[in-house]
């Protein structure tokens, strides 16, 4: 630092630090709050490890139930062999638990069928026979007007004339 001037370097520069003083007692009450705190640290730690232990068993269990309804639902879905039915017997034995029935499929709307209009034409001679498919466009819906649309409407027709 060539142009460095002392005001610029006493800025920039953090004045020692000095320790506290403190008296005998003030000192005892500090070591007693540090203690104290330490012990309150591995508490926590210990609650937080017990608590991730608990949320991992948790899903596990949820994994697991899950897991098991699955199969249930899916073992009503697909038609049982005779080798697995054994099987499930000897599942159905060792677990007692309540099953609940799967809820049917969505029924799917059958979609309307369009009719269209087929036109057949003869030609004068007897060997030739053309067939002509006509469709017919959609007739468009008129839009329904309501009164208070219809008022609307007439308001702004006088208001933006250019009569």
């Amino acid at each position: 630092m060539e142009g460095a001037t002392e005001a610029d370097t006493s800025l920039t520069e953090a004045p020692p630090r000095q320790a506290k003083v403190r008296s005998a007692a003030q000192e005892e009450t500090l070591k007693k709050a540090r203690e104290k705190a330490l012990q309150i640290r591995k508490e926590n730690a210990e609650l937080k490890k017990k608590q991730r232990l608990v949320l991992a068993e948790k899903e596990k269990v949820v994994k697991q139930t899950k897991k098991e309804r699955i199969e249930q639902e899916y073992n009503a879905l697909v038609p049982v062999t005779e080798g697995d039915e054994e099987e499930v017997e000897d599942e159905e034995e060792e677990e007692e638990e309540v099953v609940e029935t799967p809820a049917p499929p969505p029924v799917k709307k059958q979609k309307k069928i369009v009719k269209r209009r087929v036109v057949v034409v003869e030609s004068s001679s007897e060997e030739e026979e053309e067939e002509i498919e006509v469709r017919l466009p959609k007739k468009k819906k008129e839009p329904v007007f309501t009164d208070a649309q219809k008022k609307y409407d007439l308001s702004m027709n006088k208001l933006f004339s250019l009569d």
